[in-house]
């Protein structure tokens, strides 16, 4: 990893295998404020979202959202007391970097505190477990990666790589299967060592090598 400075990790489908069981929250709570919604149909419409943008969501259907959201909470910080699970083969995954990491994801403070500091990949990353609600604009926008630069003291000079989630912005970015992605991580001098360079085509035409900073997100997660 002699180009990388910093990986950034997105939590939800990336380290914890807890999407479904926020999805399930969702659906269960608005389906009991009488707006019937399934598990998929819950994932389409919230995997990803920032809190302000589900309540949105939710109040353009004169829905209350934060008693919706209250409830979905419960739910879900119930399913976190018992387990709260991790991608499998993360753990050997994440024991083979040697950088500084961090997690940026657009969950709430509370849902990370419930869920990812509760696991054994927490001390890997300290305190560089980073929410949305730590800065003004959760992501597409590239403020918590930013802010998360900075808390680890890389300075960031881009192209910031990043898994698109199709519904958002730098379309030209190529899509991996997340373990060839990991294996790039994870064998940096393997035959796969390429396969982390920067993928858009305008970043490659300007900076042609790995960026100083890597962040992994889900598909379905931005």
């Amino acid at each position: 990893m002699r180009h990388i400075e910093a990986i950034l990790f997105d939590c939800d489908g990336v380290l914890l295998d807890s999407e479904p069981m926020g999805c399930g929250a969702l659906a269960q709570a608005l389906t009991a404020a009488g707006y019937p919604m399934t598990i998929d149909e819950a994932r389409a419409v919230f995997s990803g979202n920032a809190a302000h943008d589900s309540r949105d969501w939710m109040a353009a259907r004169g829905l209350l959202a934060d008693e919706i959201v209250r409830e979905s909470d419960r739910l879900l910080f119930e399913q976190f007391d018992q387990h709260v699970p991790l991608i499998p083969g993360i753990e050997r995954i994440m024991s083979g970097f040697s950088v500084p990491m961090a997690i940026c994801s657009n969950a709430s403070i509370e849902r990370l505190k419930r869920s990812v500091h509760r696991t054994s990949l927490a001390p890997r990353f300290g305190p560089n477990i980073y929410s949305a609600e730590h800065v003004a604009r959760p992501k597409p926008a590239a403020d918590l990666a930013l802010y998360a630069c900075a808390r680890l003291g890389v300075p960031f000079s881009g192209p910031l790589h990043r898994r698109q989630h199709p519904r958002h912005p730098l379309r030209k970015s190529r899509r991996l299967p997340r373990r060839r992605l990991y294996r790039a991580l994870r064998e940096p001098d393997g035959p796969r060592r390429d396969t982390a360079r920067c993928r858009s085509e305008s970043c490659r035409s300007r900076h042609g090598a790995v960026p100083r900073t890597l962040e992994i997100s889900d598909d379905r997660n931005p």
